[in-house]
């Protein structure tokens, strides 16, 4: 029996276990996931926001028919700024056997037989999808990752998994 199947074979088990703790109101049973997390910073959408909220505090100062409103609109712009470049990183976690990352607010898993390769150059990482022609893109110039790292972590996934592996970064 291969280590995948009885780690499948684990996870189910451990799934019924734990509905039937839950159904006789006990703690379930966690057995953690091991992943390795690459966070960046998202520039481009706090930019976006800092920049047109100052942009609508300074063409709209003058004009403003409810002080109110404009302020709570400026300060909404600059807040969700800081929001998105401080709270809500981008990432890639690597597991044994899944990629997973934050696609349009929810995180998207990607199973190892799932990926047609993976691609490194000097300043992205390309992953592809084998059923679609999808691409996962991270990048140094716009997300701030850490390539280096993450690619010496998708060279041994890569390896692992038997998935083609492309080494552009000479």
């Amino acid at each position: 029996m291969s280590s995948r199947k009885w780690e499948r074979m684990v996870y189910r088990n451990q799934q019924k276990v734990n509905e039937y703790r839950k159904r006789a109101g006990r703690t379930t049973v966690n057995s953690k996931v091991n992943y390795d997390l690459y966070t960046g910073r998202s520039i481009l959408l706090p930019v976006l926001f800092i920049g047109v909220g100052l942009l609508y505090g300074i063409l709209y100062y003058g004009v403003q028919s409810s002080e109110t409103m404009y302020w709570i609109t400026f300060i909404a712009y600059l807040l969700l700024g800081i929001w998105f470049f401080a709270f809500r990183k981008p990432y890639l976690k690597v597991s044994k056997t899944d990629l997973a990352t934050r696609k349009w607010g929810r995180e998207r898993v990607l199973n190892a037989k799932d990926i047609e390769f993976i691609q490194v150059e000097k300043h992205n990482i390309v992953i592809k999808q084998r059923s679609s022609d999808k691409l996962w893109v991270f990048s140094k110039v716009i997300n701030l990752f850490d390539i280096p790292a993450m690619a010496d972590r998708l060279r041994e996934f890569a390896l692992k998994n038997q998935i083609k592996y492309i080494n552009l970064t000479k």
